[in-house]
């Protein structure tokens, strides 16, 4: 099964940072039975989403606060 990498925090820096975000072929899941792969693919992505929302929201607010929208600019 071909699974692209599920690495949503890279993926938040990497647009952040403005660079173009790359998917590649994650094959660390070829090493366990599917039951395991699903587990451990959904434990990732979820730490993952977390650490995600919490980047993203980190630039959303920097990028509002620099922009002087509530009055507060660096």
């Amino acid at each position: 099964m071909l699974l692209l990498n599920d690495d949503l925090s890279d993926f938040a820096r990497a647009i952040v940072r403005g660079e173009e975000p790359s998917s590649r072929i994650d094959t660390s899941y070829q090493n366990y039975s599917v039951a395991i792969a699903i587990e451990v693919y959904r434990n990732n992505y979820c730490g993952n989403l977390y650490d995600t929302v919490i980047t993203l929201g980190k630039a959303l607010l920097r990028s509002v606060t620099s922009a002087g929208i509530f009055g507060v600019s660096d």
